[in-house]
C-alpha cells in the first residue's frame, strides 16, 4: 500500500493522512503488507506513478486500487483470470475494472476490447508499465508526426481532446497520472480489456475530492458481479461502438468549447495584468 504525505498548506492533512494509514493497516488476512508512505506531499502525477514504480518493480503483474474506489468481489476473480490469459500477448495492456457504458452490452462475451484505459482498479504487467512515462517527453514528436490521426481517424472532437490534455500535460499544467496512461498504450498500439458491466464504484466524488468535485453520472455506480465461467471474445479486436460511446461522452472537446476556454484563458490573463 501507498499514500501521498500531508500538505503543508492544510494544517489539517497531518491528522487525516494519520488516521487514513491507521485503518489501511488493519490488514485481516493472511499477507505480506509492503508500505510507502510518504512524509511529504508529492501530488498526484508523482505520488501516484512513483507507488506504481514501486510496485511493479517487486512484481510482474498486479492489482492497483487507488482511494475512494470499492470493488466488486469478482473483480479480483476476473483480474486474475485475465492476467494469466493475456500475459505473453503484447497486443493487450490493461485489465479495467470500471465501465462506462450505463447498461449497453457489446456482443456475447464477458469483456470487450477498448483503446481507453479506465484506471477506477485496474491490473496490468510489468512489461506494460515499463512503457508508461509521468512526463510524456517523446510527445511532441507523436503529436507532429500525426499520432492522434492515427488513433482516432476522422474522429475530431476526440482528437482536440486529447491533444489539449497530452499538451497540458507535457507543458507541466496538469497535476495528473492518468492521461500518460492511455498515451502509453496508444504509442504501443496496446489495447484495454474492459468487462461488460461495471465492477467498480467511486465514492470520492465530493466538496473535499481534489478532482472529482462535483456529482455527476459517473458517481457512486452501481457495480454488477461478473458472472463465472467466462466468456472470451473470438478475438482481439477493439469494439468500436463501445468506444464511440465512451469517447463521446467523456473524451470530447468541441470547437466552441475549446474558444470558450481559449476566451476565459485570455481574460484570466487580462484581469492579472490589470491587478
Amino acid at each position: 500500500m501507498a499514500a501521498d504525505g500531508p500538505r503543508s498548506s492544510r494544517p489539517d492533512d497531518a491528522a487525516k493522512c494519520q488516521a487514513t494509514r491507521a485503518i489501511a493497516a488493519q490488514v485481516d488476512w493472511p499477507c505480506e503488507v509492503h508500505q510507502l508512505f510518504r512524509e511529504h506531499n508529492l501530488g498526484c502525477k508523482r505520488a501516484v506513478s512513483g507507488a506504481i514504480d514501486w510496485f511493479f518493480a517487486q512484481e510482474q503483474a498486479g492489482i492497483v486500487l487507488e482511494d475512494d474506489c470499492v470493488p466488486d468481489p469478482t473483480f479480483f476473480d476476473f483480474c486474475d483470470e485475465m492476467l494469466d490469459r493475456y500475459r505473453d500477448d503484447e497486443r493487450v495492456g490493461l485489465i479495467c475494472g470500471a465501465n462506462f457504458q450505463f447498461g449497453r452490452k457489446h456482443g456475447d462475451a464477458s469483456y470487450y476490447f477498448s483503446r481507453y484505459a479506465h484506471v477506477w482498479g485496474w491490473a496490468a504487467w510489468r512489461r506494460t508499465w515499463q512503457r508508461y512515462s509521468k512526463d510524456i517527453p517523446d510527445w511532441p514528436s507523436f503529436r507532429r508526426q500525426g499520432g492522434l490521426k492515427r488513433v482516432f481517424g476522422s474522429e475530431h472532437a476526440q482528437q482536440r481532446f486529447w491533444r489539449h490534455q497530452l499538451d497540458a500535460v507535457h507543458a507541466g499544467k496538469i497535476d495528473t497520472w492518468d492521461y500518460q496512461l492511455n498515451y502509453a498504450l496508444w504509442r504501443q498500439g496496446m489495447l484495454s480489456i474492459v468487462p461488460q458491466h461495471n465492477l467498480i464504484r467511486n465514492i470520492g466524488f465530493g466538496a473535499e475530492a481534489t478532482h472529482t468535485t462535483g456529482a455527476g453520472p459517473l458517481a457512486d455506480m452501481a457495480v454488477t458481479p461478473i458472472e463465472f465461467p467466462l466468456r472470451h471474445p473470438a478475438s482481439v479486436e477493439r469494439c468500436v461502438a463501445a468506444d464511440n460511446h465512451v469517447g463521446e461522452q467523456l473524451f470530447s472537446l468541441t470547437i466552441a468549447a475549446q474558444a470558450i476556454g481559449l476566451l476565459r484563458s485570455v481574460l484570466k490573463r487580462l484581469k492579472v495584468k490589470a491587478s
